[in-house]
């Protein structure tokens, strides 16, 4: 009798199935809660998105079409966290079976989304396999964050928390089952019909240059948004797309950018879980190679602090990113400089001594930077027979030089030229404003005069 009965209700309810899915935006269900079969609590309105976990959806409905959810248990009340419910066995089985399902209820793949488990969010029970959920459900009474991205959140409660907070308060067992039941019966009303409202981009603006995978598209909130859907193709069609990210916050970044002045199209989609926006198509092309790093060479220890950053200049690019970090990762609160608009392939800084050091280059067209170089390492140190004096920079150009170095401000003035080590390798008096190095090898050195030191390179 049993095979028979759980046939024919499969057979029952696959037929509903094949004739329910049709939404007119969100569809919304009313669960009328009754304590003890003749007390009743109150009603709680449910509306589903099924533009974001559609499978989820369409089951919920062809279950409420069939009447499976009418006199099942809340089973489970936990305050601070959830109400839970939905399980075939509370309608007429022992307690000790509620929660645990049945193995011929049809199992829903997971659809994972960035929806957040906040307080009112309907969210899919199931058990340690993703993609084991059927018909339990819960409803979050406080936010529980530690759900998000491992249970499919497929609606919210917008009205009736308070019959919510009344449930999980119910005097419970140690199984958390109230010691009273708590029946419900689900009944489908009027879906919400509020159509999804296009953003507004904050940035890149359209036909932007030089977008990276740092870089933050940024849009304004819509009221109403559920998520937003960024959608990113090679071709105006979009009838490949390279890109798609989903997202509750209101601006994303997109590591698999490359190099390259490659253009792209892209949309932003609003999704308030019924319909959805999209903007215009808007065009951005990615930014140039990262320059090759040169000085300080990697994993360098230096004899100073006052460091030359040296690297080769790439041709498409306007200006150039720097980058200095305590920590390889190079996060915020590890950043000691970080400079942009630099129009050079050189620049001096002064460091912290005797401390381990990172830095990474970044090519910019129109002011916005591409991709870092890969980082190099190096360790400051004090520079030998230089003393505080080495704060006070001269300016000096060509930098880097070959044959002369000139010292702006300054006229047949004594100089002494150390090498990266510290070794003093060159020393004189200067004809007018100019220093001959055309004897010193390719490499970093520090000219030292008595109104202050810089740092070159020799080409």
């Amino acid at each position: 009798m049993k095979k028979l009965f759980t046939f024919f209700f499969l057979l029952t309810a696959l037929n509903v199935q094949s004739q329910i899915g049709n939404y007119n935006g969100k569809p919304r269900y009313n669960i009328l809660a009754v304590r003890e079969g003749n007390d009743t609590i109150g009603n709680i309105v449910l509306e589903l998105y099924p533009t974001i976990a559609p499978k989820h959806v369409r089951n919920w409905d062809s279950l409420t079409a069939a009447k499976f959810f009418d006199s099942t248990a809340f089973h489970r009340v936990i305050p601070g966290f959830v109400i839970q419910g939905g399980d075939p066995n509370s309608k007429k089985g022992p307690r000790s079976t509620w929660g645990y399902g049945q193995p011929w209820q049809v199992e829903i793949p997971a659809e994972f989304n960035p929806i957040s488990h906040q307080r009112s969010i309907l969210s899919a029970a199931r058990d340690a396999n993703p993609n084991s959920a059927n018909s339990q459900f819960f409803i979050c009474v406080a936010a529980a964050t530690n759900l998000d991205n491992n249970y499919t959140a497929y609606g919210k409660a917008v009205s009736g928390m308070n019959v919510v907070d009344n449930i999980v308060a119910s005097t419970r067992d140690i199984n958390d089952n109230p010691l009273q039941k708590i029946e419900m019966f689900v009944t489908r009303i009027a879906d919400d019909t509020t159509k999804a409202i296009a953003a507004n981009i904050i940035q890149p603006a359209n036909n932007a240059t030089g977008i990276s995978g740092t870089y933050q598209f940024k849009w304004e909130a819509v009221p109403g948004a559920v998520i937003y859907e960024l959608e990113i193709s090679s071709d105006a069609n979009f009838s490949t797309i390279d890109t798609f990210i989903r997202t509750n916050k209101l601006f994303v970044v997109v590591p698999s950018l490359k190099a390259g002045e490659l253009q792209y199209y892209w949309r932003l989609q609003t999704n308030n879980g019924g319909y959805k926006k999209a903007t215009e198509i808007r065009t951005f092309t990615t930014g140039t190679f990262p320059p090759n790093l040169i000085l300080p060479t990697n994993n360098q220890v230096l004899m100073v602090n006052q460091v030359m950053f040296n690297w080769n200049g790439v041709a498409s690019a306007s200006s150039y990113k720097l980058q200095v970090a305590t920590n390889p990762n190079f996060t915020l609160a590890s950043i000691k400089i970080e400079e942009d608009s630099i129009n050079a392939n050189s620049i001096v800084k002064s460091l912290e001594p005797n401390k381990k050091h990172f830095w990474r280059v970044a090519s910019e067209i129109n002011g916005i930077a591409g991709a870092y170089s890969p980082a190099f390492a190096f360790t400051t140190g004090v520079a030998v027979g230089i003393t505080s004096e080495e704060n006070a920079t001269i300016s000096i150009y060509p930098n880097p030089a070959s044959t002369e170095l000139f010292v702006e401000g300054l006229e047949n003035f004594d100089y002494k030229i150390y090498d990266r080590i510290g070794k003093l390798v060159l020393s004189g008096t200067s004809a007018g404003t100019a220093v001959n190095i055309s004897d010193l090898e390719a490499g970093m050195y520090l000219l030292k005069t008595d109104k202050g030191v810089s740092r070159f390179v020799v080409e």
